[in-house]
């Protein structure tokens, strides 16, 4: 994955984590695709996958942060294993948008 394509994903995540409500800028949600539609353009199956999950990836982890916080707060286990938490259903959650990038 080359630099651009990397930065495309990534800026689409973010605009995608900006249009929630924590900090409400949900006119974004109209244009938070479009980094990502533009990367997907003639790449091959494998590269639309992977390119769909950096963008998941990305987008959940910004909007399940509060997973971590949960874990350790009210789990009373450590902070390592809620972030380990968290990261993973972040992955598991990206795998939609993967699927939706394939």
């Amino acid at each position: 994955m080359d630099r651009k394509t990397l930065l495309l994903t990534i800026c689409s995540g973010c605009l995608l984590i900006l249009s929630f409500p924590k900090v409400d800028f949900n006119f974004l949600v109209w244009i938070s695709l479009v980094p990502l539609l533009i990367v997907l353009r003639n790449k091959t199956l494998l590269q639309a996958v992977f390119a769909g999950l950096v963008t998941g990836v990305v987008y959940y982890v910004g909007i399940l942060y509060w997973v971590t916080f949960v874990v350790v707060q009210y789990g009373y286990l450590p902070l390592s294993l809620g972030i380990a938490a968290m990261l993973l259903l972040s992955l598991y959650m990206s795998l939609y948008v993967a699927v939706f990038s394939a």
